[in-house]
């Protein structure tokens, strides 16, 4: 019983610094928490702006040790997958590492090595997570405000990766 509750309280410390780290959010976009999910490979928290149509979910995947930023466009308030090929009509959800710089762009925990911030056992997630939001806020205004043109970006990015990796089959 013991372990289980510590387990839940690391959980929830989870949760805590995604929801603290993208406060921002809430506070400057009006978005809603809507969900916050816990499951054995991962930790996600939803943030929803019905006004808007737009979703943000936050995902931190304990295998790949990596936090996935989803941008989501809502048809009628509802989720929507995106279909091949690729366009601006298709793409209804992407990676928002897309929208960032490749010289800025985060890898997973681990390949940042022992010597890296991200690396302490206290604070390295919680740095880690902080720095993922800094981005999203410096370079996602304007899909946080709504502006549908990023993903007709998203589009045309992810047509030439499945390019790529059709042609690497």
């Amino acid at each position: 019983m013991h372990g289980r509750k510590e387990k839940f309280s690391l959980e929830d410390s989870l949760i805590d610094t995604i929801r603290d780290s993208f406060a921002f959010l809430r506070k400057e976009y009006g978005f809603c928490i809507t969900r916050c999910k816990m499951e054995s490979w991962s930790t996600t928290v939803m943030y929803v702006h019905e006004h808007r149509d737009i979703a943000v979910s936050v995902t931190y995947e304990r295998r790949e040790a990596y936090l996935a930023v989803l941008i989501h466009r809502l048809k009628d308030g509802r989720f929507q997958s995106n279909t091949e090929p690729f366009t601006p009509e298709t793409v209804h959800n992407f990676d928002f590492a897309f929208l960032v710089p490749k010289e800025y762009r985060m890898n997973p925990t681990y390949s940042y090595g022992s010597n890296s911030v991200y690396f302490t056992k206290r604070s390295g997630l919680k740095l880690y997570i902080r720095e993922f939001a800094r981005l999203i806020k410096e370079y996602g205004n304007s899909v946080l405000l709504g502006d549908k043109s990023e993903f007709s970006l998203a589009a045309t990015q992810m047509l030439a990766i499945s390019r790529k990796d059709a042609i690497e089959k």
